[in-house]
């Protein structure tokens, strides 16, 4: 039997076909990997600066507006639960106006990469994967 291309749902490896994720397995694979980076070495959240049991990633730009910052690390602040549940169901202007208050120049380079095209297909997923990795071991290298 001969390996398939990476086009199709299958590959060989290790001499047995096997089954290529789905979109939705990568997908979840890239946004835990996201999360371990946005909350690489933070302790406290970083809204109102106390520290908590229970820490959660949060988008500045929202998941839904871009596919492009879906996945961008410097898209995402590390809060606590009780500042991410005010932001999604209370505050989100109040978040708003703290970040670009705090944080300018990154809201400046967020908003031009914003609407780059990024297509939500598995080759692109996969790269995301690597690249995020990637980041990840050079954190825990430092």
């Amino acid at each position: 039997m001969e390996a398939r291309s990476w086009g199709s749902m299958q590959e060989l490896r290790d001499g047995e076909l096997m089954k290529r994720p789905s979109i939705k397995a990568l997908s979840n694979r890239c946004m835990g990997l996201w999360r371990q980076i946005v909350a690489y070495n933070k302790t406290t959240c970083e809204w109102c600066h106390m520290p908590s049991m229970v820490f959660q990633a949060h988008h500045v730009v929202t998941k839904g507006s871009s596919c492009a910052l879906r996945f961008e690390p410097e898209n995402g602040v590390y809060l606590c639960k009780g500042c991410h549940f005010k932001v999604h169901n209370f505050g989100y202007l109040d978040f708003s106006e703290w970040f670009l208050k705090n944080h300018a120049e990154r809201w400046e380079r967020l908003k031009l990469r914003k609407y780059n095209h990024f297509k939500m297909n598995k080759g692109n997923l996969e790269l995301t994967e690597m690249k995020l990795k990637q980041e990840l071991d050079e954190l825990c290298q430092q």
